[in-house]
């Protein structure tokens, strides 16, 4: 197709609310064009990309086994209800009322549906394990959209499901699942971090997310300086270790002059500072990375931003000898004229 045929048109400045270089892009080049805050019409091009990367999602989940579906955007109230999720998740999920007066909800996800589908479908082990998956729009009522399509109130998202008989097929199927996201960002040419997560509202033992470090983004990620460990900070478990045990030298007197007690102390004489250690990580697996600093301990270099992290300074003694006792100045005697 010629690009004077092409329905929409480019844009000659920034937009005014565009905050971030893809956004403002996307916009500029007629690939998005926004509806109202945090919702976005895929114009032709736009709907092109999206397209290709749903082809690269499909080729790898059915080369997985996994059978593709569509479940609805519209869920009853009660299957929520049933999961106790109607109340746990928040104003997020989009809830009303039809004209019966009966629950509904715009689905932010679709556990709940296709348990649902799992009570009539499924009558035995033998049918294990079952892998599906879905790419549907899903709605979300975000209290701040933001960065164009990062943070969008409707967005289309693959997620994928599977049942098996126990936690061993479970455990065998999982590294397959993740290979086969490795593979669909080395494809789209992302460099990614694969990091330990919070599982949140979606539940269960384990959870692994796939970062894109920017300087936009709004999570906080730890990494090990070796790079053998990646969290999100809400599930990071780290250990600077003990400090290491000095023994306690020869009391000394210390002459002082000129220098009242405590404040001025640490300025007097100069502190011991403890030797430089490396934090040691209680996981064997952390989008920050953290370094070790030579002087009291880490430096944490975030994607946003970066400071270093000190340990107090302590003398380990104190002199035996002070100027006058602790207490009011005693009163300066006269003698009469």
């Amino acid at each position: 197709m010629r690009l004077s045929k092409l329905f929409g048109r480019t844009l000659r400045d920034d937009p005014a609310e565009a905050e971030i270089i893809s956004h403002r892009l996307l916009q500029r080049a007629g690939f998005i064009k926004p509806l109202a805050s945090g919702i976005y019409t895929q114009m032709p091009l736009g709907w092109r990309v999206s397209k290709k990367i749903m082809d690269i999602f499909r080729l790898e989940m059915d080369a997985l086994g996994c059978q593709e579906m569509a479940m609805p955007v519209i869920n009853p109230g009660e299957i929520w209800k049933e999961t106790g999720r109607w109340d746990s998740v928040g104003p997020a999920l989009v809830k009303w009322k039809d004209r019966n007066q009966r629950d509904m909800a715009l689905a932010m996800t679709h556990e709940e549906s296709l348990s649902d589908i799992l009570k009539t479908e499924l009558e035995s082990y033998k049918q294990l394990p079952i892998l599906v998956y879905h790419i549907q729009t899903k709605v979300r009522d975000e209290p701040r959209p933001r960065g164009g399509l990062i943070r969008v109130r409707e967005f289309i998202m693959k997620d994928a499901y599977s049942v098996h008989t126990d936690q061993a097929d479970i455990d065998l199927f999982y590294p397959d699942m993740v290979q086969a996201y490795r593979n669909i960002y080395a494809t789209c040419d992302l460099e990614t971090v694969e990091v330990e997560a919070d599982s949140g509202m979606m539940g269960g033992s384990g959870s692994h997310e796939f970062m894109v470090l920017s300087e936009n983004g709004e999570d906080t990620v730890f990494i090990s300086s070796d790079g053998e460990y990646a969290a999100n900070a809400e599930r990071a478990e780290f250990d600077k270790g003990a400090p290491p045990q000095e023994e306690m030298g020869e009391i000394e007197e210390v002459y002082t002059p000129n220098c009242k007690p405590s404040p001025r102390w640490p300025t007097f004489w100069a502190c011991r500072k403890p030797a430089p250690s490396k934090p040691s990580f209680t996981s064997p697996k952390m989008k920050q990375r953290i370094s070790s600093s030579p002087l009291f301990g880490a430096t944490c270099k975030l994607t946003r931003s970066s400071w270093a992290t000190r340990l107090a300074c302590a003398t380990g003694w104190l002199p035996t000898r002070r100027l006058r006792p602790w207490g009011p100045r005693p009163a300066t005697l006269r003698p009469l004229a």
